[in-house]
């Protein structure tokens, strides 16, 4: 924990005893936020797609990271989740991703009925949901199918937003004021006050940014005015404050410099007060401050004792609480020179590509890393919607959401815009640090079990009994009091699949409950609307091109192996296996056809008994030792687990091919408490179950998502000189590891296109450096 003192520049001397009764007050502060940071540690996570543009059915590749505040590995194996978010906000769909040590790659495939416009990758843990949902991350990107997509129609709402640097306009001394807009205006805009006195005219930026010093009367008021599209616009500002501390901070010099200003006849100016620096959830620096009868005073403090990234001055009272708050970039983004040598100048197409990626600091050094790497056709991406560079979002964007590539003074006003979402000094204070959420190493789902009839909660230590059916796996949890509970899966299984459930009372009585997954919820804001242009898409036309190529190829090149046979494959096969096998097995072909399954039960299938209980008919397995449980057996139907006795009741014996049962208590403990009833496997000659499905507790869950790596034609072979190799990215590598001296090598086949290829590189240093790069690489037609 770092703690130091501000160089201090004062008219006067600071008595001892202020220094020490103020000094307690940091020393607590500083504890209370070095125990937050233990208990609740912020995390930050960072995806580099292999484009920026797709086309529906596209398969999007990407390498992830997921770091401390500190920009080091979270440890370990974590879950992430990746969402799709369509323009509306709605979720498409989400995938869960697995990662090893703060490092992993992946991909999804995007659902080709997707339509054209603008989408949202959105990615975090289950601990991140502890924070703010405005840190989790998000990447714009762009899916065409034809036209290019050009911003809708901008709405005529002009917003003009004025931001006090400290966070309050304050009376009778200077201010800095920030103007903000969400249109490009581009007259002169004049502040005035109510007489209709000029105070100053300001042009906005092209980033739509301006700010003014003034020094506002009490009581008085003012207010923006200007022209936009032939209308004058008026826009108030916020009415000055007599109680409060205004903040001018020179945060572009070193050492940085604050001046802190409060009205002659403000209540504080007898406070004792401190000024503190904080980044990373760490107090940096710390100075006492009281004003007595001083009108303005200044605090400098070096710069270099500042880690990388956006900091926080804040002013607070001695009861802990937030007087005015001030975010700035503490230093500049730190060089790691990143060198891309090619072993040619042009590149002949479908000959050899080998890259040499360096990594040194200013002195030349090398450095270790990590980075991945895509290259790509630059003709096909000329609409792209900018990717984020890996340093300027872990340094800034991560912190505050907004612009990546603001100019040092552009930023400076951009921060003074934003406030400290990170840390709740409330919460702090009160020492308020509990993290409902954990990080997450397998797969896990949370829900709420109810009544189907009431929807009241089951009773308290209710048993949720599950079962994936295609991967084979059973687990059991216990309700809350409020029917609560949580399902975590212990083993790996992937893709989607489907949870057969039940329900039953800690006594093991079967409930007639239903269960409902939790919702992540979080801000999901409606996209920038976009509309087709008539210009087509260069990306668009070859992807359409591409997929045209890929299917006729593989049309002619793959054999139909496929052997149509009468009846179909018995769905229930890895159930038996998993058993190891069945009791009993009835081939009903084997007998005259029944006209129920009551008699065919009766009649010809060993071990089942058929009664009627109370008018209710009954289906039970006969046990090894001859008990018949209270319970009725476990259906499996076509692949498909179901407790519906009804339903199986009402299936006719002329469409089924077998019904097996298994009674042995060794074979029916594999499927725990959910088979100790017994279980029936009916396989039927192709019904059709959609009653079964609508009716029956299933869950549908995801697993992991597995990865696969991006395929490179290697061009070695004579066997696929016919075949079109058309790639619009030339080649993708999540995970290049540089050696001792810094280096990292690749090698791969460029393909059928010429054309200009851009090399990007997103990476990070053992010392936790992020670093980005950016070149390029030229191929053209081979004539021979």
């Amino acid at each position: 924990m770092k703690i130091k003192w501000a160089a201090l520049f004062f008219l006067f001397a600071i008595t001892t005893a202020f220094v020490q009764i103020d000094a307690d007050f940091i020393q607590t502060l500083t504890k209370k936020l070095q125990q937050f940071k233990i208990q609740k540690p912020q995390v930050k996570v960072f995806m580099f797609f292999n484009q920026s543009m797709y086309a529906p059915g596209d398969t999007a590749y990407f390498s992830t990271h997921f770091l401390s505040e500190e920009l080091e590995p979270i440890g370990g194996r974590q879950i992430l989740r990746v969402d799709l978010i369509d323009q509306s906000g709605r979720q498409v769909f989400f995938e869960n991703i697995a990662l090893k040590d703060g490092k992993g790659s992946n991909q999804v495939a995007i659902p080709a009925e997707l339509k054209a416009g603008i989408y949202q990758w959105v990615a975090y843990s289950d601990w991140m949901k502890n924070f703010s949902s405005e840190f989790y991350f998000r990447q714009d990107f762009l899916l065409v199918e034809k036209n290019n997509l050009g911003a809708d129609k901008k709405s005529d709402q002009v917003e003009i937003k004025f931001y006090p640097e400290g966070g309050t306009l304050i009376s009778s001394v200077l201010n800095n004021i920030v103007l903000a807009s969400n249109s490009e205006i581009t007259s002169p805009i004049r502040i005035v006050d109510q007489l209709g006195n000029e105070v100053t005219t300001i042009q906005l930026s092209d980033d739509g940014l301006a700010h003014f010093n003034f020094t506002p009367v009490a009581a008085h008021s003012y207010y923006a005015e200007t022209e936009h599209l032939g209308k004058v616009l008026r826009v108030n500002l916020p009415p000055a404050s007599s109680e409060g501390f205004s903040i001018l901070m020179s945060s572009s010099q070193d050492p940085m410099k604050v001046e802190i200003r409060t009205p002659r006849d403000s209540k504080s100016r007898k406070e004792n007060l401190w000024l503190v620096v904080t980044a990373r959830s760490e107090v940096y620096l710390s100075a006492p401050v009281r004003f007595d009868e001083r009108d303005v005073i200044t605090v400098q403090f070096p710069s270099k004792e500042l880690p990388i990234g956006i900091c926080y001055a804040t002013l607070f009272n001695e009861q802990g609480e937030v007087l005015a708050e001030r975010l700035f970039m503490s230093n500049s983004i730190p060089e790691v020179k990143t060198t891309i040598l090619k072993n040619q100048k042009v590149y002949n197409t479908r000959s050899n590509v080998e890259l040499q990626v360096s990594l040194t600091d200013p002195l030349g050094n090398p450095i270790q890393g990590e980075f991945a790497i895509s290259i790509f056709n630059k003709k096909l991406f000329s609409n792209q919607i900018a990717s984020p560079q890996m340093d300027r979002y872990l340094y800034i964007n991560s912190e505050v959401a907004g612009k990546s590539n603001y100019s040092p003074d552009e930023l400076d006003l951009f921060l003074i815009t934003q406030r400290n979402k990170r840390l709740d000094w409330k919460a702090i204070n009160a020492g308020k640090t509990e993290a409902p959420h954990s990080f997450k190493r397998v797969i896990h789902y949370s829900g709420r079990v109810v009544n189907k009839e009431n929807g009241q909660p089951v009773p308290d230590s209710s048993r949720v009994v599950a079962y994936l059916q295609k991967s084979m796996m059973g687990y059991e949890t216990t309700t809350r009091k409020d029917g609560s509970f949580e399902l975590a899966f212990l083993f790996d299984f992937w893709n989607d699949d489907e949870i057969f459930y039940t329900v039953e009372t800690r006594r093991g009585k079967e409930l007639d409950a239903k269960v409902e997954w939790a919702v992540d919820s979080f801000s999901r804001s409606p996209l920038s609307p976009m509309r087709d242009t008539e210009t087509a898409n260069s990306y668009a036309d070859f992807a359409t091109r591409k997929q045209l190529l890929d299917r006729s190829y593989n049309f002619y090149s793959k054999a139909d192996a496929t052997v149509k046979t009468s009846l179909p494959d018995d769905p229930n096969r890895d159930f038996e296996d998993e058993l190891t096998g069945v009791d009993y097995t009835v081939k009903v072909e084997e007998y005259v056809v029944f006209p129920s399954m009551e008699e065919l039960i009766r009649e010809v299938v060993p071990s089942l008994l058929h009664r009627k209980l109370k008018g209710k008919a009954i289906v039970r397995v006969v046990l090894p030792d001859g008990a018949i449980p209270t319970e009725g057996p476990l259906f499996i139907i076509d692949g498909i687990m179901t407790k519906n006795t009804d339903y199986f009741l009402q299936l006719k014996p002329a469409d089924i091919i077998s019904v097996k049962v298994v009674r042995t208590i060794s074979k029916l403990n594999r499927f725990g408490t959910m088979g100790r009833n017994g279980i029936v496997l009916v396989h039927t000659k192709g019904t059709d179950h959609k009653k079964l499905k609508s009716e029956n507790t299933i869950l549908r869950v995801k697993g992991l998502n597995r990865s696969i790596p991006f395929h490179v034609p290697s061009h070695s072979a004579s066997t696929d000189l016919r075949v079109p190799d058309f790639r619009s990215t030339l080649y993708w590598n999540p995970s290049v590891i540089t050696n001792a001296r810094g280096e990292g090598v690749i090698n791969f086949s460029a393909s059928d296109d010429a054309g200009n290829f851009l090399i990007r590189v997103q990476g990070i240093t053992s010392d936790g450096r992020p670093f980005s790069q950016l070149d390029s690489l030229q191929v053209v037609f081979n004539k021979n």
